[in-house]
């Protein structure tokens, strides 16, 4: 298999403007996922995780700005690319499954008709082809009537309905690298399980790259075979999941351990 990372950070720095001054965010940020591997990048609310994931698909928000660092993707430094061309690569071959379904979902257009616009925008298909192609994978994830799923608005949807239909979205031009940031941090314990499971399973299916960003290091280990750990904008530790877990060498890493009283334990996923 191809050695070269289809997703390598490199000393990301990212900053903020405030009213208090330059708050930098994501400092000298290095990660890598190979092809067909998944990365957990795990750490505490506010460290830095979503900002590093926007960076990467070139959605800051208008005060955060990218001081130092390249983002490859498949070779190409997204940093130089144009709007043109990360339009084309968002969604695509690159795409993102958001943690609040409810609120990225646009509450004007169907479930159908998102997904399949997302289809339209990437391939050459009539609307009503598109459709039939988002009823396909809304039945795929598990939605039980997909059709009719396709004809509701986001708030007919519950939580867990909403974020397959946000899968959906992500998956449905047949990308080779997913992130997914924090995709069931929203709902409760039972739907959380039920969702990461459809997740896991389309992503391993599809034999797909996934970096898994989350605030819960039981779950990225159990899912990941190697893990980033994220701390104040900075990644102060990363490798493979057997070793962080046997052996974690930074503080922090360990603190998270021992807050979710976990044992040393090979991951679920065959990635």
């Amino acid at each position: 298999m191809d050695s070269q990372p289809i997703l390598a950070v490199e000393n990301l720095t990212v900053e903020l403007e405030a009213k208090s001054g330059t708050l930098p965010v994501v400092r000298n940020a290095t990660l890598s996922v190979r092809p067909g591997k998944w990365l957990g990048l795990v750490g505490e609310s506010g460290c830095g995780k979503s900002i590093l994931a926007l960076s990467i698909l070139r959605l800051l928000p208008p005060a955060a700005t990218v001081r130092a660092g390249r983002i490859f993707y498949q070779g190409r430094d997204l940093l130089q690319a144009s709007v043109e061309e990360m339009d084309v690569l968002r969604g695509g071959s690159l795409s993102v499954v958001f943690q609040n379904a409810l609120t990225a979902l646009n509450p004007l257009f169907t479930a159908g008709e998102q997904v399949s616009d997302v289809y339209r925008q990437h391939h050459k298909a009539t609307a009503k082809d598109a459709l039939l192609r988002a009823i396909e994978i809304f039945a795929s994830l598990g939605l039980s009537d997909p059709e009719r799923t396709a004809r509701m608005y986001p708030h007919q949807l519950s939580g867990g309905m909403a974020q397959r239909v946000m899968l959906a979205m992500a998956l449905i031009c047949s990308p080779r690298l997913l992130i997914a940031d924090d995709p069931t941090s929203t709902l409760d314990a039972t739907i959380q399980a039920q969702v990461l499971d459809v997740l896991v399973d389309q992503v391993r299916k599809r034999e797909m790259s996934m970096l898994l960003i989350s605030r819960d290091i039981r779950l990225v280990s159990a899912v990941c075979p190697e893990i980033a750990v994220m701390r104040a904008g900075e990644i102060v530790e990363a490798g493979s999941t057997r070793k962080i877990l046997g052996s974690p060498a930074h503080s922090y890493t360990k603190q998270l351990l021992e807050d979710a009283e976990l044992t040393l334990q090979e991951p679920s996923s065959t990635a």
